[in-house]
């Protein structure tokens, strides 16, 4: 047993080869530093105690080199690190709290910190267990503090707004690593890359639950509440706060958040350069800033063949809704009669022309088709009605009324100037050639005839000629007037 003490005047043991110890190596009794003093003294010891009030060290007075200390913590105490040419222990503070250990070692004049181990944490607050880096702030912020990225060069201050572009992080509480060191901007920040770290939060939209992912707050700056919408966020809540505020610990996980469909009833699209869905409704207006593509099934066009009365466009895929159908003209020609649109169903719908039967050339048209949830017509005397198909033919009532009576003048006009000259002609020349034929004969052949040719008795001659004085615009009469001049002309020559 070798036992060294001031008071036998060799209160030092010098050592300049191997030392091996076998059984307790004891330090005695801890000494505790005065509470006013920034550089105490450790010349007496190699173990020491903070006063149990919180104080700030910035060195330790009267070490020897090479000598090592423990440091335990009875208190808040802050080791000064930044910028301090006696500490090496990062480039930010150190704040320890009770029960916390360090070890240091000096290295000429430079204190070393060997080791940290924060025992007041107890692996649960998340203290010593994140990643961060120093950056310039714009002003004063403080540990829990939610950060965006702001100024120019670049510099981080407090959110303001919910879901607030270029969220980037937390304040750190106690990192276990720094990178970079504060720089000599006014204010600076150590913001946590990774890992987990105390976290503001409040419950403004909602309680927060553990697995919840936390965006910036809308109503308090610096602080963060539970994400629902799609946007950015900071991390996710590794406990829970059912009302109010405070602080949590937050998973680091800076991303774009999609929130899944059965916590927000849709899918929501945020900033991103591609976005690919199968269905999507938009609650509120949707604003384009380029170009707008849509399927076949949206617009395209159609063309009538020349002598064409109808085209029928097809949908690839049905329509949820009703669409709403309009169309455009691209000829340069003057179109003759009515274009119009009918049978539109969500399977796709007809272009009828009246006049197709009779234009010579083809017809170009562009179409456009919207789907339409609920439509209405809008009657002139201020009512709505629910948008009904009204026109539910291939070709129009209509224009086959219109196209019937065109067809039909037509063929008056052939029946008027072709049918009496032939059989006034033919029949009176037969009748007057074969003058010497028996009379009998020739009454009944001419009668013959004019039976065969108008296909009717006497009697059915007799009642167009009723009808001729009621009606001179029915087709009949034309008919009947060659048929009762050959009439008179067999007469006189019998």
């Amino acid at each position: 047993l070798l036992t060294l003490t001031e008071d036998s005047g060799a209160a030092d043991l010098a050592v300049t080869d191997d030392l091996s110890f076998e059984g307790t190596l004891d330090f005695g009794t801890d000494e505790a530093f005065n509470a006013t003093d920034t550089t105490p003294s450790v010349v007496s010891g190699s173990w020491f105690t903070t006063d149990g009030t919180a104080q700030t060290l910035t060195d330790f007075d009267d070490g020897v080199d090479g000598q090592i200390i423990f440091v335990e913590s009875t208190d808040a105490t802050v080791f000064d690190c930044t910028a301090n040419v006696n500490f090496s222990c990062g480039a930010g503070d150190i704040t320890t709290a009770d029960g916390d250990l360090t070890t240091w070692i000096l290295n000429g004049t430079v204190w070393t910190l060997v080791s940290y181990n924060d025992i007041s944490d107890d692996h649960g607050a998340g203290n010593g267990f994140d990643l961060a880096e120093w950056f310039p702030a714009e002003e004063d912020v403080q540990p829990g503090d939610v950060l965006v990225a702001a100024g120019t060069p670049v510099h981080v201050a407090k959110s303001t707004e919910d879901y607030q572009k270029g969220l980037m992080g937390i304040v750190t509480t106690q990192p276990g690593f720094v990178l970079g060191d504060a720089g000599e901007t006014t204010f600076a920040a150590k913001v946590a890359l990774a890992g987990r770290v105390p976290t503001n939060v409040t419950t403004e939209n909602g309680a927060i639950e553990i697995g919840d992912y936390l965006t910036s707050s809308a109503t308090r700056p610096g602080y963060a509440m539970k994400a629902t919408e799609a946007g950015p966020v900071i991390g996710m809540a590794m406990e829970s706060l059912a009302s109010g505020e405070g602080q949590v610990t937050v998973k680091v996980d800076n991303m774009w958040y999609n929130p899944p469909v059965s916590e927000s009833g849709t899918t929501q699209i945020g900033f991103a350069e591609t976005v690919s869905v199968s269905e999507a409704t938009f609650s509120g207006s949707v604003s384009i800033a380029e170009h707008l593509y849509g399927s076949r099934d949206m617009a395209g066009r159609a063309r009538l063949k020349a002598g064409a009365s109808s085209v029928r466009v097809t949908f690839e895929t049905e329509y949820a809704h009703l669409p709403i159908v309009t169309f455009s003209v691209r000829n340069e020609e003057y179109i003759p009669g009515r274009l119009y649109v009918s049978d539109e169903s969500a399977f796709g719908f007809t272009i009828n022309h009246t006049a197709g039967s009779t234009t010579p050339f083809d017809i170009e048209l562009n179409w456009i088709a919207i789907g339409v949830e609920e439509a209405v017509v809008t009657v002139s005397d201020g009512t709505t009605e629910d948008v009904e198909v009204t026109v539910v033919s291939t070709t129009a009532q209509e224009s086959t009324e219109t196209q019937g009576e065109v067809e039909s003048e037509v063929v008056e006009e052939e029946i008027v100037e072709d049918t009496p000259e032939e059989v006034v002609e033919e029949e009176v020349v037969e009748t007057s050639t074969e003058e010497d034929a028996e009379e009998p004969v020739v009454e009944e052949e001419v009668i013959s005839e004019e039976v065969e040719s108008d296909s009717a008795g006497e009697e059915e001659v007799s009642e167009p000629e009723e009808e001729q004085v009621e009606d001179p615009v029915e087709p009949e009469e034309v008919v009947e007037e060659p048929v009762s001049e050959p009439e008179e002309i067999v007469e006189e020559e019998l």
